[in-house]
């Protein structure tokens, strides 16, 4: 028994301390997990701090940013209340600071900018409505300016954010919008004073030619008179070194008018062949007689014709030609053509090759600024001015020109665009000679008028000679006369305003053509000349024979038959283009058609139809120009024509269908 009491005294006393085991782990293992929270506490408040921190970071950054701007900044929210500003948006909105805090309502504001006279003399309450519809269907986005009352433009950049609210950015573009006017301004001045330059070049490039032209006239003829070898001698060299100061007044001129964006290309149909063939024989006596050789070549590709202003290219290759015979060494200079393509397309590159002394590289780089001169090796001859004009000319026709050394010659060379002509059409027989006539000629200078009436009696015409508009109408008024040949520049009444005066006066008057002669003229007066009823502009100094052609011209009668479409369209189409010519002509014909009924059998119509005709005549509508003509003619001589001609009303239908067709024609 006793031995059974102190088993269960031993069993108890087990028990016990093994409930004491069992409280003792359970403790332990209770520290052990509150240490582990503590620790994952610590850890957990650690991040949390950091990330305050760097949250505070980032706003202390975000309030610096906002108060450093010099942009206003707004947020709203969905609701259009106030959520963000910053401290410069008071100043750039008229906004009063005072009123500002979150939740503030869009409205508000607005009231308040309307108020201090932000949005102009406006009703305060429609204006604020009226934004606020704005703002609530959201079709205030995007970039919009307006003018504070101080004068300041403010420029908005308002977007959309995720949740449905506004962010508008104010930026003061006062400055910015000045320079830009500024920069317009100067642009403008710049643009005036080119124009005005280009216009005092013309008046006094005018004024010299004048009397240059009477004097080379006047050498001219004296040249034909029966004078001793000296005297010839002396008059051909005063004759070559007036000729010489021409050119100089010339280029001067060009120069000024392709600076001022006024000279005008004229693209015809031509063989590039036979144009370096012209070339070549114009040089060829004079260089064969300093023991060089010119020649020219031309690529098997090169089109037998092309489209181009055969003019400047003849200009342009001359003055190339020119300096390399000029300064060029015994040898031989030549002359090439050949296709080339690039990324604009074919080209036709011209290069003349001389065996003269090397330019240098640094020189080379200036030849083609005005007035620049070689320094050394060639003879300092000349204006500097050629090459130039020939830069200018070849980028207006848009190409480039430059310079080179090949082997043992300089190598200079240009392009323009290579536009192969149409087929040609069979030409009409060339206007006969004018039989003797009787011409009133219209010119101030003395000398001039001298020689011009000099020349048409020569000629064997009858000439009447006088020296204003005013005497010419008088004259005109008292005795018939067949063709009237006057300066455009003359005192008082100019010659454009003496033709638009005879168109008035109809009768036999109105019908005698007028033909201008005169040292220079911008194309714009041209024009201008060709609404009053000139028939055409020559421009001095002009050879016996092409007036005696131009007076015939203007004299012939329209040909039976006359084609509607002339054969100026044809290179005109392929210089300009499918798109453009079509849809010039497009333009051209609307405004006929619409004027059509604007021309009563009134004289007062006469000025219209004859400027309807230039237009027609400036795209090659021949058949609808000399309608025009016959109208204005017509009308001036009180002939009575319906007030919307049927022929006339037809000959524009038939040459819309012309038109149509020689497109159609080009495009298949």
């Amino acid at each position: 028994m006793i031995e059974i009491l102190e088993a269960a005294a031993s069993l108890a006393g087990f028990s016990a301390f093994a409930w004491l085991a069992l409280r003792l782990w359970r403790a332990r293992l209770a520290e052990k997990l509150l240490a582990r929270e503590r620790s994952m506490l610590a850890e957990a408040y650690e991040r949390l701090s950091q990330a305050k921190a760097a949250a505070e970071a980032r706003a202390m950054q975000f309030d610096a940013t906002l108060a450093g701007m010099s942009d206003g900044l707004m947020v709203v929210d969905r609701e259009l209340r106030l959520v963000l500003w910053n401290e410069r948006f008071p100043d750039v909105t008229g906004v009063p600071a005072s009123v500002l805090a979150p939740g503030l309502p869009l409205e508000t504001m607005l009231r308040a900018q309307a108020a201090a006279g932000e949005f102009g003399p406006v009703d305060i309450e429609a204006e604020v409505a009226r934004r606020m519809t704005l703002a609530q269907a959201h079709r205030d986005y995007g970039v919009t300016e307006r003018t504070r009352p101080n004068g300041r433009t403010i420029e908005l950049r308002r977007n959309a954010l995720p949740d449905g609210g506004l962010v508008t950015l104010y930026t003061d573009v006062t400055a910015r919008r000045r320079a830009e006017a500024t920069a317009r301004e100067a642009a403008r001045a710049r643009v005036a004073a080119t124009e005005e330059k280009a216009h005092f070049v013309t008046t006094v490039s005018h004024e010299l030619r004048t009397p240059l032209n009477a004097l080379l006239d006047a050498l001219s003829l004296l040249e034909a008179e029966t004078l001793s070898v000296r005297q010839h001698s002396l008059a051909t060299a005063a004759r070559a070194a007036g000729q010489a100061l021409l050119g100089l007044v010339g280029d001067v001129l060009e120069l000024a008018q392709m600076e001022a964006g006024r000279l005008v290309l004229r693209p015809t149909s031509f063989a590039p062949r036979a144009l370096l063939a012209e070339v070549v024989a114009l040089f060829g006596p004079a260089t064969a007689a300093r023991g060089v050789s010119i020649i020219a070549r031309t690529d098997a590709a090169v089109p037998q014709e092309v489209v181009a202003d055969s003019a400047r290219l003849r200009q342009v290759l001359i003055n190339l030609v020119g300096n390399a015979a000029k300064f060029c060494n015994p040898g031989r200079i030549e002359l090439r053509a050949h296709q080339t393509v690039g990324p604009a397309g074919p080209s036709l590159k011209l290069t003349v090759l001389d065996p003269g002394p090397p330019i240098p590289p640094t020189q080379a780089a200036r030849l083609f600024r005005p007035f620049a001169r070689l320094d050394a090796g060639r003879d300092k001859e000349g204006s500097g001015l050629g090459l130039a004009i020939c830069e200018r000319l070849v980028r207006l026709m848009g190409g480039g020109i430059g310079v080179s050394r090949e082997g043992e010659s300089n190598v200079f060379w240009f392009t323009v665009p290579l536009v192969a002509a149409p087929s040609k059409e069979p030409a009409g027989w060339p206007p006969p000679r004018p039989r003797r006539l009787r011409v009133l000629v219209v010119e101030d200078v003395a000398v001039a008028r001298l020689v011009t009436a000099t020349r048409l009696r020569r000629a064997g015409h009858h000439v009447v000679a006088v020296e204003s508009a005013e005497s010419g109408l008088r004259v005109l008024a008292g005795a018939p006369f067949d063709l009237v040949l006057t300066d455009l520049n003359l005192p008082g009444m100019d010659g454009a305003a003496l033709a638009a005066r005879m168109r008035a006066a109809g009768g036999t008057t109105a019908a005698v053509p007028v033909l201008a002669l005169t040292a220079g003229v911008s194309p714009e007066d041209a024009a201008q000349a060709r609404r009053a009823g000139v028939r055409a502009v020559l421009i001095k100094p002009l050879e016996p024979e092409a007036l005696e052609q131009a007076m015939a011209a203007a004299l012939a009668p329209p040909r039976v038959g006359l084609s509607l479409l002339g054969a100026d369209f044809p290179p005109l189409a392929a210089a300009m283009g499918l798109e453009t010519i079509a849809a010039r002509a497009g333009e051209t014909l609307a405004r006929i058609k619409a004027s059509l009924p604007a021309l009563p059998a009134e004289a007062s119509a006469a000025s219209l139809a004859d400027g309807m005709a230039a237009e027609a005549a400036s795209l090659g509508f021949t058949a609808l120009e000399m309608a025009l003509r016959r109208h204005a003619i017509a009308t001036r001589s009180g002939t009575r024509v319906p007030p919307a001609p049927p022929r006339l009303a037809d000959v524009l239908t038939q040459t819309e269908a012309a038109v149509g067709e020689a497109l159609r024609r080009r495009t298949a």
